[in-house]
């Protein structure tokens, strides 16, 4: 007889995951994954009910390697109920996309302007795009 382990389908994960992120994460009456049909996070809990989704593409340049820039912002995205992603570049910048409501978005470019305490952003670059719907939370993401 072979072991064959089946998934759960995509109504179970629904169910699954808001306990699984509870556990890793630490958030046990955290409202960011109440309704996981949606990808913008608190915004489909109840931030910004009504507001359209948008997406800046952010190169974000200075001394923003080796100090914990993309930790500190995946921490704020999260915080601001902004999804996407933060990665370093080759060239020494660092890459991010983030999607959700406006203000959320607004915020959190806001924040890459200035960064972590130890960073040093001399300029951010925003080509602003059409919203993907991919991601449902803010994660790092490995080197380009």
């Amino acid at each position: 007889m072979v072991f064959r382990p089946t998934l759960p389908s995509a109504a179970n994960w629904r169910k699954l995951l808001p306990g699984y992120c509870a556990r890793v994460f630490g958030q046990s009456n955290d409202n960011r994954f109440s309704k996981m049909g949606n990808h913008l996070g608190r915004a489909a809990a109840g931030g910004d009910k009504g507001a359209s989704p948008v997406c800046a593409h952010l190169f974000i340049s200075g001394r923003v390697q080796g100090i914990g820039f993309r930790e500190s912002a995946r921490r704020a995205a999260l915080q601001r109920g902004v999804v996407g992603w933060v990665r370093n570049l080759l060239d020494g910048r660092v890459e991010a996309w983030l999607e959700g409501p406006s203000s959320a978005v607004q915020s959190m470019i806001a924040w890459c302007r200035e960064g972590p305490p130890l960073a040093r952003v001399d300029d951010v670059e925003i080509t602003w795009e059409q919203p993907t719907g991919r991601y449902w939370t803010f994660s790092v993401t490995s080197n380009e």
